[in-house]
């Protein structure tokens, strides 16, 4: 994938949720440590690539969170707060502004970035 990507020179990468199953902490914290990890290696020869991310209903506080090892346990789920602790340094990082609203946690994942050049 890393390779298509870097192929093809986007400015901007968009990933859709569901980015979990079923929203398992550990789950994005691997999914963050990757998409880190392509954007990194990318911005190398394009700096002006970055990631948007959206996540999907599944994937933050919910209940149905699990662990799919030797045997189906609880698991712990994910916040909002924890979620944009955990792809801080992937998406925030990049926005020109966050939304914060004090009164409500609607919209509190919203971010801009601004069109560098170009989009492709």
């Amino acid at each position: 994938l890393k390779l298509k990507i870097e192929d093809a020179k986007p400015d901007v990468l968009l990933v859709t949720g569901d980015l979990t199953f079923n929203g398992e902490l550990a789950s994005h914290q691997y999914v963050a440590s990757k998409l880190l990890e392509a954007k990194t290696e990318i911005q190398k020869t394009n700096p002006d690539f970055r990631i948007a991310l959206v996540p999907g209903e599944d994937d933050i506080n919910n209940s149905s969170a699990k662990s799919y090892s030797d045997a189906v346990t609880e698991s712990q789920l994910t916040t909002l707060d924890k979620f944009k602790e955990i792809y801080s340094s992937v998406i925030y990082s990049d926005a020109t502004t966050s939304f914060v609203n004090s009164d409500s946690q609607a919209g509190s994942l919203s971010y801009t970035l601004d069109k560098k050049t170009t989009i492709r």
